[in-house]
């Protein structure tokens, strides 16, 4: 009697991405998710590895949507900067 195989999902390859804003207190969003806010430290999420388009939203100012590479090997950083929306 063979063992019983191991779960996949626990050796998908992931990775982590680290999203930095100016200013502080946006939104982080994947798809629909949200997966938090940014601190003065960034925000610092585990993904799966591969491409992820990743979007940062705060009120009174422009969203701001990146697509990034999720590396298992390396972590990835993502400094954005958002721009007062002029209608508000």
């Amino acid at each position: 009697i063979s063992p019983a195989p191991e779960p996949r999902a626990s050796t998908a390859p992931s990775g982590r991405l680290k999203v930095l804003t100016e200013p502080v207190g946006a939104d982080v969003y994947i798809g629909t998710l949200r997966l938090g806010s940014t601190t003065p430290d960034g925000l610092l999420v585990e993904l799966p590895a591969g491409s992820v388009a990743v979007s940062v939203r705060k009120a009174g100012y422009l969203s701001v949507e990146r697509t990034v590479t999720v590396d298992p090997k390396n972590d990835v950083v993502l400094p954005l900067t958002l721009r007062a929306n002029p209608e508000h």
